[in-house]
């Protein structure tokens, strides 16, 4: 009987150890979180809030934009999609300036993946929409360099897109989630000065 009751003992310590597997949760629509955007890493790599950018220089390297995300779910893909200065009022304002799908990562315990970087040239996009600027059609590259143009650059992030909201005149276009999924975006804010000690042509 003593040794009956050990070898219980032992099995139930030996069953504590190795836990039985739980079914995972089914969420209900409208709870699918989306990938993360590693805020914190955006924070150390620019100085503040608004980039200032030299205006009216003959030469302007491009600001190279990038971002890492965190995402549970090792096994889907992720979209990205960059816009500058969004309004979904105007289609040349909605339009996606670069996208990219990052697959599956293989290692299944890394739940980091990095966006490629944007090559963004200030002069090259429009100011916001229905503000004026001087159109430079002379220089390459230099649409709009003129001083007191603000650009926003979004990138947006989700594992499911409105694939039905596409390229037209409407709340939302082409950065929408589809039912039951969300989006993440981040934020680069450049204003254009003019030159000075600080800011600098190259």
């Amino acid at each position: 009987m003593r040794r009956a009751a050990l070898l219980l003992a032992a099995v139930a310590l030996g069953l504590a150890g190795c836990p039985i597997p739980q079914p995972l949760p089914d969420y209900p629509a409208g709870t699918v979180t989306p990938p993360r955007i590693l805020m914190d890493e955006q924070l150390q790599q620019w100085d503040g809030a608004v980039t200032l950018v030299p205006a009216n220089c003959t030469t302007l390297a491009p600001y190279v934009l990038s971002a890492r995300v965190v995402d549970t779910n090792t096994f889907e893909s992720i979209e990205a999609r960059w816009f500058v200065n969004y309004d979904f009022r105007d289609l040349s304002h909605s339009q996606i300036w670069g996208r990219a799908v990052i697959g599956p990562n293989a290692d299944t315990n890394n739940l980091v993946r990095a966006v490629p970087p944007f090559q963004y040239e200030p002069y090259r996009y429009d100011p916001p929409y229905l503000t004026t600027a001087r159109f430079d059609g002379t220089t390459p590259g230099s649409r709009f360099p003129d001083a007191g143009i603000v650009r926003v650059v979004e990138l947006v992030v989700s594992n499911g897109f409105d694939p039905g909201l596409v390229d037209t005149v409407a709340p939302g276009v082409n950065r929408a989630p589809q039912a039951g999924f969300e989006t993440q975006y981040h934020r680069w804010v450049f204003l254009t000065v003019p030159e000075s000690p600080a800011v600098r042509c190259p």
